[in-house]
């Protein structure tokens, strides 16, 4: 029996073909229907058609892009167009992707049958001479090289908490993967954890690093070791060894090849790599004794590249902060430009961390401390971030908080960029606000805007408007109507211009908008204050 899809976007044509095909006469055991290329794509996905009828024209894509997805994703399915479209094109197109037939609409009922029965024919032929022992031989080739991408799945849903299966499913699976776990002693987790990279690297190209080091981990730690390799839910990379207990038993041996992969990889792979080795825990307790391995980790301090076996670390002591008063103090000497000191204050503090043994977690809170300090510095300044530093300097945290040393780097590297920048920005602040004031002033008449205004002087027109103002108390608008409407007094108290060009000679083409912004600041009507001016002259 076979399956027949009829696809077409009118539901009184799809009702129509299948009432015209008869499936009993011609043993078709299934006919679906689709209304439109996307569901018959999902039709396609679910279910084995043998033979579509499908129309060309529909809303989206068409018939035509539907054959060409069939003959990637369901190349044995034979398609038969039936549409009332003539043109050569359309024919062309449909022989060159292999449509069984072209059939116009009206097509007569029986025409139709015997379309449909011709192809189902040739099907059935096509069927008779596969060799079928070839056909299973190439899905079970198909199934070995896709069962190792099924286990890595099956063990990161695990870890991630994703499958709970019960006791007969699991064995199921574990039968299904050809997975050797009989073994009492447990699965032995070894997390891979990558300390630095010696170059610089793309997102892209990390991950391939990091798959190039699943590989080399597989060949040097689990070696003829049953296990995998994979990705772990939070992006590192983990070993599974199947028989932890016997691994676990030969820790010498267990790491030295640790070892021999941290040397392999930094020769071979440009990274720094520290082994973290839990201890063996049955398949249903795995993913608490990966949150463990895990949890160890994060607890530890920077380190240099090591094997360490988790059970035998040494608890870290709680999170050192430093005072938020040290931070205020910080950030005045380095808003008034005290290099010296501030230095001292980062040496004295430093040496005080190094007295005491560090958490991660105290190295970045006091990387998130210090980046705030300047944030608010800057921010106080009238300056932003961006126009002082280059943006890796202060956001690659990772690199800052890798060890107490690279956190010292950091922060004399901020501070001495940060001060350069601070004390540049002071020194021509005054020279630019004179500068854009006899701008201002020069050109009354025109249209003047803040992008104008700092493309003038080459500055940002945030970081303009923001000098401008903590300079002179007005913002850039407020003293450009200023100076307009005092232009303006001068040339009705001492001119005899009309009201209307004193307007335009301040840059004011309308009229009533020049009179309203005038009589808002003095009080007067233009014509009302001339002649209040001239009558004081008078006296």
């Amino acid at each position: 029996m076979y399956n027949l899809l009829v696809v077409d976007d009118e539901q009184y044509a799809v009702a129509g073909i299948i009432r015209t095909i008869r499936a009993a006469d011609l043993e078709i055991g299934g006919i679906f229907r689709a209304y439109g290329v996307q569901e018959a794509k999902e039709v396609l996905q679910e279910t084995g058609i043998d033979l579509i009828i499908c129309d060309i024209e529909m809303p989206g894509d068409n018939g035509l892009e539907l054959l060409r997805w069939v003959n990637r994703s369901s190349p044995h399915t034979q398609t038969i167009f039936l549409t009332g479209h003539a043109e050569f094109s359309y024919a062309q197109a449909a022989l060159q992707l292999g449509c069984a037939d072209y059939l116009l609409k009206p097509v007569g009922h029986e025409k139709l049958r015997e379309a449909v029965a011709r192809e189902l024919d040739k099907i059935r032929m096509r069927c008779e001479s596969v060799d079928r022992e070839a056909v299973a031989e190439k899905y079970r080739n198909l199934w070995e090289s896709r069962k190792g991408l099924l286990v890595e799945r099956f063990w990161y849903d695990l870890l991630k908490r994703r499958e709970f299966p019960t006791s007969e499913r699991l064995q199921e699976i574990l039968s299904t993967y050809g997975l050797a776990l009989e073994r009492p002693g447990g699965i032995l987790p070894i997390l891979l954890n990558i300390e630095q990279w010696k170059r610089p690297l793309s997102a892209s190209d990390e991950e391939i690093m990091k798959y190039a080091l699943r590989n080399a981990a597989a060949e040097l730690i689990l070696g003829s070791w049953e296990g995998t390799v994979l990705q772990n839910p939070s992006g590192s990379n983990i070993v599974l060894v199947y028989d932890g207990s016997g691994a676990y038993a030969d820790k010498e041996e267990l790491a030295a090849r640790c070892e021999r992969y941290i040397l392999a990889c930094s020769e071979y792979f440009y990274c720094r790599l520290s082994c973290y080795i839990g201890t063996p825990a049955p398949i249903r307790d795995l993913p608490d004794a990966h949150a463990r391995l895990t949890g160890s980790v994060r607890s530890q301090a920077a380190r240099p590249p090591a094997v360490a076996f988790v059970e035998a670390l040494v608890p870290q002591p709680p999170t050192v902060l430093v005072p938020l008063s040290w931070y205020t103090e910080l950030s005045v000497l380095f808003e008034s430009g005290q290099c010296e000191e501030v230095m001292r204050a980062l040496e004295e503090q430093f040496s005080a961390f190094e007295a005491q043994p560090l958490t991660p977690e105290s190295l970045g809170a006091f990387y998130h401390a210090f980046l705030q300090m300047i944030y608010h510095t800057l921010h106080k300044n009238g300056l932003s971030v961006h126009e002082v530093y280059a943006a890796p300097v202060l956001h690659d945290m990772l690199a800052a908080t890798r060890t107490l040393g690279d956190l010292r780097a950091w922060a004399v590297r901020v501070v001495t960029e940060g001060m350069s920048g601070l004390q540049a920005a002071k020194k021509i602040e005054g020279p630019v606000v004179e500068k854009v004031r006899r701008f201002i002033d020069d050109h009354l008449a025109e249209e003047l805007t803040r992008e104008e205004l700092a493309a003038y002087v080459h500055f940002h027109p945030s970081y303009l408007s923001r000098l401008f103002k903590r300079t002179t108390g007005f913002s850039l608008t407020g003293y450009i109507l200023e100076r307009r409407m005092d232009k303006a007094k001068r040339l009705l108290a001492e001119s005899t211009l009309r009201v209307s060009d004193i307007a335009q000679t301040v840059g004011y083409s309308n009229f009533s908008h020049f009179t309203k912004l005038f009589k808002k600041a003095t009080g007067q009507t233009p014509q009302d204050y001339r002649k209040t001016r001239r009558d004081e002259a008078r006296l």
